[in-house]
C-alpha cells in the first residue's frame, strides 16, 4: 500500500515496541496537542486515545540497536529523543554519523530537549530551530 509517509519505529526494548504497536495513549499525553489535530489521528477509547487505522498503516516496527548500522532507506527525518543523554560521547558521535549517512541532503534530525550536538555533530548538522532541537543535515 502506498502512503504519503512511511514511518519506521525502532527500539531495542521489545516491551516499548509492543506498547507503541498497540497505539493506545492516555488522555494526558495530548495535553499540549490541539484537539483538532488529535482527533484527526486518534480515536477516543474510554479514557484513552487509539491511533487511527490510516496512521497505523504507515508505521513499521523494528526491534534493533540503532548503533548496529545505517537504517534502511534514505530518510527525510530522524527523531531521536532522549537517547543520546544515556550514551558516552564516542557512542553519541558514532550514532550521529549513522544518522547523517541515513538522511537525505537537507534531512532533519530531531533531538530531545536536554540533548545537544558535539563538535562533530555540529560539523554534520546545522541548527534549524535550536530551542526545539531541530537540525538539518549539511
Amino acid at each position: 500500500q502506498l502512503h504519503l509517509i512511511d514511518v519506521t519505529a525502532t527500539d531495542l526494548n521489545g516491551e516499548a515496541l509492543a506498547m507503541a504497536r498497540a497505539g493506545i495513549y492516555p488522555r494526558i499525553a495530548f495535553k499540549e496537542m490541539d484537539d483538532a489535530l488529535r482527533d484527526r489521528y486518534f480515536l477516543p477509547k474510554g479514557e484513552q486515545f487509539e491511533v487511527t487505522p490510516g496512521l497505523r498503516d504507515c508505521v513499521q516496527f523494528e526491534q534493533r540497536d540503532v548503533l548496529s548500522g545505517k537504517p534502511t532507506g534514505e530518510l527525510d527525518l530522524v527523531s531521536c529523543r532522549n537517547l543520546l543523554i544515556y550514551m558516552k560521547s564516542h557512542l553519541q558521535d558514532q550514532l550521529i554519523k549513522i544518522f547523517h549517512q541515513a538522511l537525505l541532503p537537507g534531512g532533519l534530525l530531531f533531538l530531545g530537549q536536554y540533548e545537544s550536538l558535539s563538535f562533530l555533530g555540529s560539523s554534520l548538522f546545522t541548527p534549524v530551530d535550536q530551542y526545539h532541537r531541530l537540525f538539518s543535515r549539511r
